[in-house]
């Protein structure tokens, strides 16, 4: 009687020790085989009810990790082909439905997992092209807030780590290229911040040590300065015992493009004018008047202060869109003692010459108050601008029909320096050497009205 297994053909079958053919599971030694309803040993894939077994060529039946072509699979020490997360070793791998080993991005509930080539859980840091990820001691991908170590990293909703300015909430937070966020002073670009402990960026007035500094709404640390009527210096430090100085606000008249936009010429006026225009055009030089009123305003604005003045400019660029009305409200808004706006003049006569300020006239509706200092202001400059360049004195023009000086809070003038009408004046005016005598005479002026 035969007993043990036996071969027919192909086919292996086994016997118990009575003789009996075995059907189903069989254990020989350690090892165990599956012998179907007619006594084949069975090999390869075998579901028996919802679990699937593999069984080798052998017929043994196969544990731990079986590799089927490119696909990885894991047999538990019972036989059972596993699902979901399994723990070998110290390493969690994830099977997915099919019993098939998972690798890249695994989305299981709202939770993401990284499981790397060889199927292993990844946790720590993961770089995916130029993108970098945390995925936590459970694999689980983090979003927000992560503490490695001592450092905090922000990981957007998408689990990439952030870098660069974050708004999150309603505070700015800086993270350093390697995503590291940044704490106390930073120089980032060509201005300072300063990020508090908690990384959130400050504003207003901090106190450093014995020193007060001064962040915009921007964060930018104000320097060489005046925040009201604190002067903070060009380390941003507030130097507590410095009076401010007069305030002088320059408006370099017109801009690189007209606004046709009409606003009233005064507070409640129902005439209008043009918001802003382009201006004269030298006739020799062919300088636009926006890019010279710039170019003295800019030498006035050294010049005055080299002489302890305080400076507001309403424009330093020429690509700008301010009207004239929000021009002098800029000024009231700095604070600005007097408002100097920078003109040049053209004539239909090319031999029209010299210099003149505008001011109000003694009736003028909108700034009753500053009629007398604006026209001492207008006189007191334009004496000074003729004395040290040698121009024609022209006086001073009344009109109040000017916008920017209707809408003025503070005492105004127009300074109408030549004409670009003129050959021999607008070449004069394109000098830079002229330009600082323009720029002298007018702070000259200036000088006087307050002395």
């Amino acid at each position: 009687m035969a007993t043990g297994w036996l071969q027919e053909g192909s086919i292996w079958y086994y016997l118990k020790d009575t003789g009996a053919m075995a059907t189903g599971w069989q254990l020989d030694g350690s090892t165990w085989y599956y012998l179907k309803g007619n006594g084949s040993m069975a090999t390869g894939w075998l579901q028996e009810g919802n679990t699937w077994y593999y069984l080798k060529g052998s017929g043994a039946m196969a544990t731990g990790w079986l590799q089927k072509g490119s696909i990885w699979y894991y047999l538990k020490g019972n036989g059972a082909m596993a699902t979901g997360w399994q723990l070998d070793g110290s390493t969690w791998y994830y099977l997915k439905g099919n019993g098939s080993m998972a690798t890249g991005w695994l989305q299981e509930g709202n939770t993401w997992y990284y499981l790397k080539g060889s199927g292993a859980m990844a946790t720590g840091w993961l770089q995916k092209g130029s993108i970098w990820y945390y995925l936590k001691g459970n694999g689980a991908m983090a979003t927000g807030w992560q503490l490695d170590g001592s450092t905090w990293y922000y990981l957007k909703g998408n689990g990439s780590m952030a870098t660069g300015w974050q708004l999150i909430g309603n505070t700015w937070y800086y993270l350093k290229g390697n995503g590291a966020m940044v704490t106390g002073w930073q120089l980032i670009g060509s201005t300072w911040y300063y990020l508090r402990d908690n990384g959130a960026m400050a504003t207003g007035w901090i106190q450093l040590g014995n020193t007060w500094y001064y962040l915009k709404s921007s964060g930018s640390m104000a320097s060489d300065e005046w925040i009201g009527n604190y002067y903070v210096d060009k380390s941003g430090a507030w130097i507590p015992n410095k009076a401010r100085g007069k305030l002088i606000a320059i408006d370099a008249g017109h801009q690189l493009k007209g606004n046709s936009e009409k606003e009233p010429i005064g507070p409640g006026a129902s005439v209008t004018k043009a918001k802003v225009t382009g201006g004269a055009k030298g006739t020799a030089t062919g300088l636009y008047e926006y890019e010279l009123n710039l170019q003295v305003s800019l030498k006035l604005r050294d010049e005055l202060k080299a002489r302890g003045y305080e400076v507001y400019m309403i424009r330093e660029t020429n690509n700008v869109n301010i009207s004239n009305a929000e021009r002098a409200k800029m000024a009231a808004r700095a604070g600005a003692d007097i408002l100097v706006r920078i003109h040049a003049n053209s004539d239909s006569s090319s031999s029209a010459n010299g210099a003149l300020t505008i001011a109000p006239s003694k009736n003028n509706p909108y700034i009753k108050g500053l009629v007398n200092d604006s026209r001492r202001l207008s006189q007191n400059i334009l004496d000074s601008f003729c004395a040290a360049t040698g121009a024609k004195n022209r006086g001073i023009l009344t009109s109040d029909e000017m916008s920017g000086i209707n809408w003025s809070t503070v005492p105004v003038t127009i300074v109408e320096m030549g004409f670009m009408s003129n050959a021999s004046e607008d070449r004069r005016m394109a000098d830079a050497g002229y330009q600082k005598k323009m720029a002298k005479g007018i702070a000259d002026g200036i000088d006087k009205y307050f002395n």
